[in-house]
């Protein structure tokens, strides 16, 4: 959002506008978002105007006059009434609203081709970004015709209109916000209970975590990774931790424990969460489990599950701050999940794959994955569940998977693996071990 505005500052400075009273209007057509963004730009919003309001004193910030119009089949008309004094405009085109982009097009080409706004900045900002229906800022330009546009860094505007395309997502609040600042300051707060409380906030396998790195990042004689590669890289095992009973991966993840801050493994976790909050939130808003009226409905819906649910549930952002990996393995699962609603389904391949190499037991929801394309394929929803499970988008996600996984733990096994580690065997007797016999 912020280089948005500066790219609008600096036209307007080259105008000789910027320390000025300088007119700016927002248009769009409804419901595409007009109010929010003004809300979220920090400029004082006036309400959506129904007809000219000649002596309505305009909303002021920072000595800029912004004026919202929101505009609907009657009100259209009205639009001209705010040009002859208008410095800069800015117009909204609802990204995930495909039915109506021919007419924000008609309106928006029917405002460049008045000669009154020759010279005037144009920023058009298409928003709703996160929806999944939204479309990309490529298909956008094809969509409106926005071909050749001024460009989004500084050049020179004589004798050209400024005039450039933005994408954005300028929705309501949606706990974000607040989940980030609860669990950074729980984050905080952890490194001043660990100092003096016999009982600590962080998990003990965050030490775990943290040890095995050091040793990935310090080999010595007694320290050496037991796979040919790691021998050529010099590279310890982060196995030479007792109880250290993951992928090597995460040990590689939490490096930044030991090069940059102890805290940095339950700021990444914590990062997890709130990405998965907003996929939930996104996938919530593509295929709504409830009954709703307008898309407003869906978006406020969405929010209060997704908040009470996940990004405020005590349960989660504890998890995470003490200290525990399982946010990264819910990424990677509601990321499957996610890629399949976004039809995007070999980076849904990938995740899985990855997921599995993780920890083994998502491999259970390979059964409903394989069967869900099956269904897409089967003509018969309701047919032989066995032949829903062999079909070729599930045979083409299975062998992805596969592929992902074998070629995972096989770099990671003559990378790091020796005896004892996680992938012989010896070490399967569950994912985090028995605490009581970690030595911190």
């Amino acid at each position: 959002m912020q280089s948005i505005l500066n790219w609008f500052w600096d036209v307007l400075s080259q105008l000789g506008l910027l320390h000025k009273n300088a007119k700016i209007l927002f248009l769009g057509l409804d419901n595409a978002g007009k109010t929010v963004s003004k809300k979220l730009l920090c400029i004082l919003v006036c309400q959506p105007f129904t007809r000219p309001l000649k002596n309505l004193p305009l909303a002021t910030s920072n000595s800029r006059h912004m004026i919202l119009v929101a505009i609907n089949k009657a009100t259209r008309r009205l639009w001209r009434d705010y040009f002859p004094e208008v410095d800069g405009i800015i117009f909204l085109v609802d990204s995930a609203d495909h039915v109506r982009f021919a007419e924000s097009k008609a309106e928006l080409d029917s405002l460049l081709s008045i000669e009154a706004l020759r010279t005037v900045p144009f920023m058009v900002l298409g928003n709703k970004i996160d929806d999944a229906r939204a479309v990309s800022e490529e298909e956008l330009r094809h969509q409106l015709g926005l071909y050749q546009t001024t460009g989004k860094g500084k050049v020179p505007l004589k004798d050209i209109r400024p005039i450039e395309i933005f994408m954005c997502s300028v929705v309501q609040r949606q706990g974000y916000g607040e989940a980030a600042a609860l669990r950074l300051g729980l984050v905080i707060y952890s490194e001043y209970h660990d100092k003096h409380a016999v009982v600590k906030y962080t998990d003990v396998d965050y030490r775990v975590f943290t040890d095995a790195a050091g040793f990935l990042l310090k080999p010595n004689e007694n320290n050496t990774s037991g796979g040919p590669l790691g021998r050529y890289l010099t590279i310890g095992s982060p196995y030479s931790r007792e109880t250290y009973r993951y992928t090597p991966l995460l040990a590689l993840l939490m490096t930044p424990n030991i090069l940059l801050h102890p805290s940095f493994g339950k700021i990444m976790f914590s990062s997890c969460d709130l990405v998965i909050g907003w996929m939930l939130y996104t996938m919530l808003c593509f295929q709504p489990p409830f009954a709703v009226m307008n898309q407003n409905d869906v978006q406020r819906k969405a929010t209060v599950l997704v908040s009470l649910l996940w990004l405020l549930n005590p349960l989660v952002f504890s998890i995470s701050t003490r200290g525990s990996s399982e946010s990264v393995l819910g990424l990677l699962v509601i990321g499957t999940l996610f890629s399949i609603v976004r039809r995007h389904h070999t980076l849904a391949a990938i995740l899985f794959g990855l997921s599995v190499h993780w920890k083994i037991y998502p491999i259970i929801y390979g059964a409903s994955i394989l069967a869900f394309y099956g269904a897409l394929s089967s003509k018969n929803a309701f047919g032989n569940w066995f032949t829903r499970l062999f079909t070729v988008p599930g045979l083409k996600f299975g062998t992805i998977s596969a592929l992902t996984f074998f070629s995972t733990t096989g770099a990671t096994s003559v990378t790091t693996c020796d005896k004892g580690s996680y992938f012989d065997g010896s070490r399967l007797d569950g994912d985090s071990g028995d605490l009581a016999g970690n030595s911190v």
